[in-house]
């Protein structure tokens, strides 16, 4: 029976058989001693044993770039009991369900070798300490695949009401011998998780209403980000919760549906803030999404050339668009300052210069509030008057409070909806 390695591809059906379904400990059980600064430190001990055993993989990668050659090198080494050693290859912190406290999901690929294939994906939570929830030690050596060649993707999908769950996919197939020679046999099927009462729980695809999906891919930057973030964290006071406000959770789940929200938002924590980067992101997804026309289309419409760079801090084309579109202009210094946080009052001023770039829009309005600025007055008063914002009560905006995913979420809906 002929093996067949596929790419990037990973044996993720021990990550299904092995994710506790409803008696396991607890990844984020409440207790006071366990704070987002604990778990942090613990998950960057495992990420961090996890590179230094491995490495962090090339870019670019060696599948996409040619892969005859990267199995030539895998079958190599193989013969000489050897693995390709290519390293860990994604890296993300997420939230899931009413967990008070991010899960850690890693990959690592070190290739074909005289064992098989050696890969695994990692899910680890936090209680009182690191808890590994994909098991890589009870399929044998937990890494070799078997003769019908199981092969799987990770993602992450969004459901109707904003919330994330783990998506694992899992493609088999094999060869069965008949009057024709061999023929190849498929089946597949999808497996979804969540956290629900401090436990990771399986979810019928029905009851999640999926509005995205996003696949978990060979990314050796978002492992460096994942240690970054991990770092920083480490001395964060409080986590947050990933699930919306009772306030935002209607607008928010509209928001998903429409497609409305970019994944460095919905990803990130609907109470996190929201970034500079993901700010920009979100702006320009909501003017894909009322003119109908990609950023691209519109920027060669208007002659602006999105690999021209306006900032020396970034390299985004939402950011550059949106210099162009003279939306933003940065912090000053020639910088935008990508991980930098907004406030409501900068998300608002965006918007409304939003209106008046792309929709013909005088988005100058009465400004009702008595705490908003004078640069930013015309359009929190525009925001008031279209329904985009009705202020935090007592006749307040809350001009500088640090915008939330959530806020940006809904914003950019009521903006969808005043636009028409």
């Amino acid at each position: 029976m002929k093996r067949m390695i596929l790419g990037i591809f990973l044996a993720f059906a021990l990550l299904v058989a092995a994710l506790p379904i409803t008696s396991a400990p607890s990844a984020v059980a409440a207790q006071p001693e366990q704070t987002l600064a604990d778990a942090c430190g613990a998950y960057y001990d495992v990420l961090m044993s996890a590179v230094n055993e491995y490495g962090i993989a090339p870019d670019p990668n060696p599948y996409a770039v040619d892969y005859d050659a990267a199995f030539e090198e895998w079958s190599n080494k193989a013969n000489s009991g050897l693995y390709s050693g290519l390293g860990v290859y994604c890296a993300e912190l997420m939230y899931f369900g009413d967990s008070v406290l991010p899960q850690l999901i890693f990959i690592y690929d070190i290739g074909y070798g005289p064992d098989g294939y050696l890969s695994s994906a990692n899910v680890y939570g936090y209680s009182s300490g690191v808890v590994l929830y994909s098991a890589d030690s009870d399929f044998g050596d937990g890494y070799l695949i078997g003769g019908d060649n199981p092969n799987g993707r990770l993602y992450v999908v969004t459901g109707r009401n904003g919330e994330p769950y783990l998506n694992s996919a899992i493609g088999s197939y094999d060869y069965v011998e008949n009057e024709d020679g061999y023929s190849e046999v498929d089946y597949s099927y999808d497996t979804y998780y969540t956290v629900r009462n401090n436990q990771w729980v399986e979810v019928a695809e029905a009851q999640i209403g999926i509005v995205g999906k996003r696949e978990l891919v060979y990314s050796p930057g978002s492992v460096h980000a994942a240690i970054a973030e991990l770092q920083s964290l480490q001395n964060a006071p409080t986590p947050q919760a990933n699930t919306p406000s009772d306030w935002a959770r209607e607008e928010v789940g509209a928001a998903m549906a429409a497609a409305l929200v970019p994944d460095s938002i919905s990803g990130s924590g609907w109470q996190n803030p929201t970034s500079r980067l993901a700010a920009a992101d979100a702006i320009v997804l909501l003017i894909e999404k009322s003119l109908g026309k990609s950023m691209a289309q519109i920027a060669n419409e208007r002659g602006w050339d999105l690999n021209m760079n306006q900032f020396l801090d970034t390299n985004s084309h939402a950011v550059t668009f949106l210099k162009y579109a003279e939306v933003t202009a940065g912090v000053g210094g020639n910088r935008y300052e990508p991980n930098g946080d907004y406030d409501r009052a900068q998300i608002v001023t965006m918007i409304g210069r939003t209106a008046e770039a792309f929709f013909g829009a005088t988005a100058r309005g009465t400004n009702p509030f008595s705490d908003v600025p004078d640069w930013a007055a015309p359009y929190v008063g525009y925001a008031a008057e279209n329904g985009i914002t009705q202020g935090v009560g007592g006749g307040m905006f809350d001009s500088y409070a640090v915008l939330q995913n959530q806020h940006t979420a809904v914003f950019c809906y009521r903006a969808y909806n005043a636009w028409g």
